[in-house]
C-alpha cells in the first residue's frame, strides 16, 4: 500500500470513529428531554465529519480505481502477478455470488467469456 493510501486510510478511520461517537451519542440521548442546543451543535459537527469522510473515501476509491486500471493494463503483457490478481478477484467474486445463493455452477461459458476478454488477445 502506498504511503498516500495509508494516510488516507488512517484519516478515514478517525472520521469513522467520530461518526460512531455521534451514533453512540444519539443512542444515549434522553428521548423525553433532549438537550436541543447540544444536539444542534453536534449535528453541525456531524455534517462536517460526514463531508470529510466522504471526501477521503472518494480519494481512496480513485486511488483503488487507478491501481485496478494499472493491473488491467498489465494483463496486456505477460505477467504472472496480473494473472494471479485476476484469478484472486474472480474467486472472490464467485464466492460472494455463492454466498448470495446464485447458481454460479451454470455460468461457465459466461465466466470464460468475461475472463478471456481481459487477457491479451494474442494468448487468449
Amino acid at each position: 500500500m502506498s504511503e498516500t493510501l495509508e494516510k488516507l486510510v488512517r484519516k478515514r478511520a478517525v472520521a469513522k470513529g467520530n461518526l460512531t461517537r455521534f451514533k453512540n451519542f444519539l443512542e444515549g440521548l434522553d428521548q423525553e428531554n433532549p438537550d436541543l442546543v447540544e444536539l444542534e451543535l453536534r449535528l453541525t459537527k456531524l455534517d462536517l465529519c460526514w463531508n470529510t469522510f466522504s471526501e477521503i473515501q472518494l480519494e481512496i476509491e480513485m486511488i483503488d480505481e487507478d491501481n485496478e486500471q494499472a493491473n488491467e493494463q498489465a494483463l496486456n503483457k505477460e505477467s504472472h502477478l496480473a494473472l494471479r490478481s485476476l484469478l484472486d478477484k474472480l474467486n472472490n467474486h464467485l464466492r460472494a455470488l455463492k454466498v448470495l445463493e446464485q447458481p454460479i455452477d451454470q455460468w461457465d461459458i459466461l465466466i470464460i467469456h468475461m475472463v478471456t476478454n481481459k487477457l491479451d488477445p494474442h494468448y487468449a
